[in-house]
């Protein structure tokens, strides 16, 4: 049986009144995979339990708090919420992509409205679940789990593994005097990441911004703030860049004494770890790191100015580090 699915979120505060409402005298399961929000959603349902979680299990991955038993929590009188340890994903290989708009009820409203017939919702002209989703009629998030879940399955289908690509534009590119405006349209491009580059003067040559600005425009971002940290010894602001709204933090190889400590704290703040490389620096001094660093730069271009023109060598490097994780992960 089916059933309609609300959206709530806990970051936003959203339908979670109109939750708990509908939760009012009964007992109910909440289960889905790790990281994606339950137990936000349960602390905004029962302010008394307080579960450990992190901004950063809002976007990306994985939260601070992993429930690992089955949880009776009352919500309110008669009402109860049965919390589950998470699962890693969603099992799709017993449906093809062609069913997987019956998990998006919301779907069913522009049924047979789209342009052309057999439309998928993603790249065809005229979709109405797609300018439903640029208006509001469906959540932009749902709207971009059905894609990722539409584009996975495709993959499967044609057989081997997907490189998943993420664009991250630096605002080092941005008009200063519209911001907020130039935030909102790479986001409404399809922009997952947002990148902010930070530099000091001293490792390289040019001086940017830092904690106080990401600070001011953190309200008005919705993606994951990718920051990018050209100072020398970074372990300094860790802490400080944590708080002011970083979801991962990049250092260089070349600007820290002692990177395994630098990554620690980044990881002990509750961020994800970039490693990075300057132009001259060989790619293979990042091997004794590939597993421990969730992400890996190799600049492209000399540290410490934007709109530089790519060196070609730098694919190369690219090319050699994607061999060596290969290697390291198979």
């Amino acid at each position: 049986m089916w059933v309609p699915c609300d959206f709530a979120s806990a970051r936003e505060g959203e339908n979670i009144l109109e939750i708990k409402e509908a939760l009012k005298g009964k007992t109910t399961t909440v289960a889905g995979p790790s990281g994606v929000g339950k137990s936000s959603l349960i602390n905004c349902l029962q302010e008394n339990v307080n579960m450990e979680t992190g901004s950063i299990s809002r976007k990306i991955e994985r939260g601070k708090h992993t429930t690992r038993h089955s949880e009776l929590i009352p919500i309110d009188e008669d009402s109860y919420i049965m919390d589950t340890p998470g699962f890693s994903s969603l099992y799709t290989n017993d449906f093809g992509k062609g069913r997987i708009e019956i998990l998006f009820s919301e779907f069913d409203q522009y049924q047979g409205g789209c342009r052309f017939q057999g439309c998928n919702h993603i790249s065809e002209p005229g979709c109405l679940v797609k300018r439903g989703s640029g208006r509001g009629k469906v959540h932009p998030v749902r709207y971009e789990d059905y894609c990722e879940m539409y584009r996975e399955l495709e993959q499967k289908e044609k057989g081997g593994t997907k490189m998943e690509y993420k664009l991250s534009p630096s605002i080092l590119s941005a008009d200063f005097c519209n911001l907020e405006e130039g935030i909102r349209q790479t986001e409404e491009n399809g922009a997952v990441y947002l990148h902010f580059d930070v530099m000091d003067g001293v490792f390289v040559p040019s001086i940017s911004f830092g904690m106080p600005v990401l600070a001011s425009i953190k309200p008005a971002v919705k993606q994951v703030i990718d920051t990018h940290l050209m100072i020398t010894e970074p372990i300094r602001y860790v802490e400080a860049f944590a708080e002011a709204g970083a979801d991962i933090l990049t250092v260089h190889y070349e600007a820290c004494k002692d990177i395994r400590a630098t990554l620690d704290k980044i990881k002990a703040c509750g961020m994800k770890t970039g490693l990075a490389i300057s132009p001259d620096t060989p790619v293979e001094v990042l091997k004794e790191f590939l597993g421990e660093v969730d992400m890996f730069l190799c600049d492209d271009s000399p540290s410490g100015f934007g709109g530089q023109k790519l060196i070609p060598e730098m694919l190369d490097k690219v090319r050699t580090l994607r061999a060596m994780l290969n290697e390291r992960w198979t």
